[in-house]
Formats: C-alpha cells, sequence, structure tokens
C-alpha cells in the first residue's frame, strides 16, 4: 500500500523510461524522467487489459486517487467500460457547452431572420441582448430552469418594462422550442412560458 510519503520523495530512476508505484486494487502512481507524476488504475474489460487516467499527483491526493479508483471500479462492476464512460461524459459535457441559451438562440436568428423583417430580426436581437443574455446567455440550455428565467424576467419588469418581459418570454419560448426540435434541449420549462408576470 501506498503512502503519501512515499508518492512525493518517488522519482524515475535515470536511464528509465518511467517509473511505477503500485497501491491496492489496480491502481499505480506513474513518474516520468522529468518528475510528473500521474495516477492510472489498471482493469480489465471484455477480456482486455486496460487503464483509465486518474489525474495528476499532488494535484489528486493518493486519499483522492483511491476513491476515483473505487467510483471506476462501480461502474466497471455495473457493466460498463470505466474509458468509454468517461468519453461519453465528456461528449457530453461538449455538447452542453455548445449548446447555451445564447449560442442556440443566436442559432435560431441566424436560420430565421431570412423570413423576418429586417427591423424585427434586429429587434429580436437586441432585446436578448440587452436583457437575456447577460444572465442566461452563458447557461447550457437544459440546465435552465423556470425558477431561473422567471427570475430573469421580473428582473425586467421591476424597471417598468413589463411588455418586454412579456415579449422576452415569448422568444425565449422560441428559443427553447428550437433547442428541442434541435436536440440542444429534451424538454421546455413550461411554467416559465405559461406563467403571467406580475401585472
Amino acid at each position: 500500500m501506498l503512502t503519501e510519503i512515499a508518492c512525493k520523495s518517488a522519482v524515475c530512476l535515470p536511464g528509465k523510461a518511467r517509473a511505477r508505484l503500485t497501491d491496492a486494487g489496480g491502481l499505480y502512481l506513474e513518474i516520468s524522467p522529468t518528475g510528473f507524476k500521474r495516477w492510472f488504475w489498471k482493469y480489465r474489460f471484455a477480456t482486455k487489459e486496460k487503464r483509465l487516467a486518474l489525474g495528476t499527483y499532488p494535484a489528486v491526493s493518493l486519499k483522492q486517487a483511491r476513491s476515483e479508483r473505487d467510483l471506476a471500479r462501480r461502474i466497471l462492476q455495473s457493466g460498463s467500460d470505466p474509458s468509454k464512460r468517461r468519453q461519453i461524459e465528456r461528449l457530453e459535457l461538449q455538447l452542453a457547452e455548445a449548446n447555451t441559451f445564447e449560442e442556440v438562440a443566436r442559432e435560431l436568428h441566424a436560420t430565421k431572420a431570412s423570413g423576418w423583417s429586417k427591423q424585427y430580426g434586429e429587434r429580436w436581437l437586441e432585446r436578448m441582448e440587452k436583457d437575456l443574455f447577460p444572465w442566461i446567455g452563458p447557461v447550457p440550455l437544459p440546465e435552465i430552469t423556470a425558477p431561473m428565467l422567471l427570475n430573469t424576467l421580473r428582473k425586467i419588469e421591476k424597471r417598468g418594462a413589463r411588455e418586454t418581459a412579456h415579449t422576452l418570454r415569448q422568444t425565449a419560448g422560441q428559443v427553447f422550442r428550437y433547442g428541442v426540435a434541435t436536440a440542444a434541449a429534451s424538454a421546455i420549462p413550461l411554467p416559465t412560458f405559461t406563467a403571467r408576470c406580475s401585472r
């Protein structure tokens, strides 16, 4: 079993491509000739030996590496390949980051603007840039909740722009419907769009 002291003092001997310090359950610390240290977990899936990177040392401590190993082991025991699961999670994260409210709204605008009047298209985008993008623009579409959007609309109401808030509720609905149609979102937070703002 490894100790923090052993991890800190571990070095790769001259002439060696790398050094490895093994812990229990397939966990090991790999040390490069330059002193760079990374955690790996060795496992078998579908008769093939594989390894999963668990982070660098000391950013990921021995205790944390063991926790990551245990989590990966549970995934393996459920019948899934931990490496494939991680790839899927990364792709999902990249997709979510690409499908922010602002990104989807701008895509909708670019798609529909040719069928709108120039004045309507410009006003549509101006309202979004002024009142919605600063608050929910960076948020992935699937993570926006009804209370989150309603709170944003109420900020607009509080400055006396009730009609603008009502219009933007409808506009946000357009963005979400477009998001569902393009698989950028799986649902529309309907209470936000159907509930009336205070009058």
